[in-house]
């Protein structure tokens, strides 16, 4: 047996120091306790990574569609996955065939692979070329539990509203026609008991030509179709969709739902690896990047580390890869607080304490029946990051919410978790409003649009307070615009003798025709030369219209003798819609792009 099995000492001893500071703390003990008996779970996470706060900030200036910033996002994810995880999968596989790893799970919602292997061969993997950490695929990651028992509740008067619905004005888009038709709700949680009369009908894999594996992602349990052996992800499913036409208890009643069960704790031998997997499969379910239909508008997550008792340090970035390329991709991604308010400051659990310019780890705090006092779990901010970040964003009612439980039932059930799902669904009825919303575009909105709570201003007890959906749905409007116009690239980089590709869109955001002329036009950048492409010309958009063509619509063949020269500065088309009266531009969108050799 090698030196480095025969005890957890020799880990230390013998491990170049290099090596040791590529394993997470989390592992280094667990190598420790292991002695050389079997194989533990890890994540191997590669050096390169996509640059999704450049991309994202792209494809924003773009104007990008829903549909293209998801098919951009997933094929430059996977672009880089396939072009460095190579060397490391042959690696892998000479270990497999010497029994020191399980075959490999390779992601590309964060560059990584995922395997189990023993102690000499996570010190072999540790030093291999392009790795960056190892991390511990199962880490004590732990549902955020209901406080207390779930109370069942008897039966209720015809079309009863839950109140923590009509608190957020939820009512005042359904009055508008926006009750979540069209658009897919998803959880990462326990499971859904699919059978549950509060949504049945509308799992998104009982629709003609929907494959199962396109609708219920199941590492956990290894169910052929949805089911909940705990309760809890079919009472936050309720508070996302629920509708039985006696009983509204969803924010979003009549959207489809889609889920995946990797937190239902059965198989915790590779927690971290399944949650990984869960955030890719929701990013695309269908596992075709060109399709959108089947990808959900948002991910409500009710799960984390405490760093009071699970050891893991506040502001844990391992998630953090995943989440920002399934918010790019068009998933909006919400997290419940946490369950540990009695603690006192800074008892948010992590990933949920993550903030950062681009892209924040949503949360959400609990509030009480009548939705204005925090409720007394509902853990606190500030959060473990650097700077202290106030958190959470925003809260919802949390405590005594009345949603659906196992065996066809309803019940309440209090915690950040019942929270949570509320802020999910008002994401979902925001994108039916504007399909073409990003994240961070229907965060902002939720965020910017909130009833003040507590003190004054955002403060780390409500955070920027109660959502508000008509205020939301006010501000949304007041920010589109009359007509909006986008035009984006399929790639940042276009080889010279291949073809560059473009697509442009544009929107009349009013109930009323309107008149524009559209140009589109590119400029070599610094260079003081811009040509037209397309137009200008004028047109009317009929109300309510959106045009989306496909990347096909236009081209111009880039020469293969193109002088080097235009390789040395960027390019930028541009789309303007200009108002015929006064001339002036109304909406642009810009999206730059370089020339190859």
């Amino acid at each position: 047996m090698s030196l480095l099995l025969r005890g957890a000492a020799a880990f230390l001893c013998f491990a170049p120091l290099a090596t040791a500071q590529v394993i997470e703390p989390l592992l280094q003990k667990k190598i420790q306790l292991n002695q050389g008996q079997g194989r533990l779970p890890i994540v191997l996470v590669l050096n390169e990574q996509l640059d999704v706060a450049s991309l994202d900030a792209r494809l924003e200036r773009a104007h990008a569609t829903r549909a293209q910033r998801h098919q951009i996002v997933v094929e430059s994810a996977q672009e880089v996955a396939q072009r460095t995880q190579a060397p490391l999968l042959a690696k892998l596989r000479e270990l497999e065939t010497r029994g020191h790893v399980t075959p490999a799970q390779p992601y590309w919602v964060m560059n990584a692979v995922g395997t189990h292997a023993t102690v000499e061969a996570i010190l072999t993997l540790a030093a291999f070329p392009g790795v960056r950490s190892v991390l511990d695929g199962h880490p004590p990651i732990e549902l955020i539990a209901p406080v207390g028992p779930m109370q069942p509740t008897g039966p209720v008067g015809p079309a009863a509203v839950e109140p923590g619905l009509t608190d957020i004005r939820a009512d005042f888009l359904w009055n508008l026609g926006y009750t979540g038709t069209g658009r897919i709700v998803c959880n990462l949680d326990t499971g859904v008991e699919g059978t549950h009369p509060a949504y049945n009908t509308r799992w998104r894999g009982n629709r003609a030509g929907v494959l199962a594996a396109h609708a219920w992602h199941s590492p956990t349990l290894r169910a052929p179709a949805p089911r909940d052996g705990n309760g809890h992800g079919t009472h936050t499913m309720g508070t996302m969709c629920g509708d039985d036409g006696t009983n509204r208890v969803g924010v979003a009643p009549t959207a489809d739902w889609i889920a995946s069960d990797s937190i239902a704790g059965s198989n915790l031998t590779q927690i971290r690896l399944d949650a990984i997997a869960g955030f890719q499969w929701c990013a695309d379910p269908d596992a075709n990047p060109a399709t959108v239909v089947d990808v959900p508008d948002v991910s409500s997550n009710s799960w984390g580390f405490s760093p009071f008792f699970h050891g893991v340090a506040a502001c844990d970035q391992s998630f953090w890869q995943a989440i920002d390329v399934a918010e790019a991709a068009g998933v909006c991604v919400v997290f419940a607080a946490g369950n540990e308010g009695s603690r006192g400051a800074g008892s948010l659990r992590t990933p949920c304490d993550r903030e950062t310019p681009t892209a924040s780890s949503f949360s959400v705090g609990a509030l009480n029946v009548g939705s204005a006092t925090i409720a007394s779990f509902s853990s606190l901010g500030p959060s473990g990051c650097a700077g202290s970040p106030i958190k959470p964003e925003v809260c919802a009612q949390g405590n005594s919410v009345r949603s659906a439980i196992r065996g066809g039932g309803y019940g309440l059930n209090s915690g950040t978790s019942m929270a949570c799902p509320h802020v999910a669904g008002a994401a979902t009825l925001l994108r039916q409003v504007d399909p073409n919303l990003s994240s961070a575009q229907v965060k902002s909105l939720l965020f910017d649009s909130a009833n003040d709570l507590g003190a004054v201003g955002e403060d780390n007890t409500y955070g920027k307070g109660r959502i508000n959906l008509q205020n939301a749905y006010n501000l949304l409007r007041a920010r589109q615009g009359v007509v909006s116009v986008g035009v984006v690239t399929p790639t940042g980089r276009v080889q010279r003798g291949r073809d560059l590709r473009w697509s442009i869109s544009f929107t009349n955001n009013t109930n009323q025709p309107q008149n524009i002329i559209l140009v589109n036009e590119l400029e070599a950048v610094g260079q003081g030369i811009t040509v037209p492409l397309v137009g200008p010309f004028q047109l009317t958009l009929p109300p309510n219209f959106t045009l989306e063509p496909n990347w096909d619509s236009l081209r111009i063949a880039l020469p293969a003798t193109l002088d080097a020269y235009y390789t040395t500065f960027p390019f930028r088309l541009r789309m303007r819609a200009i108002d015929p009266n006064t001339l002036t531009t109304i909406s642009l969108a810009e999206t730059d792009f370089v020339i190859t050799l």
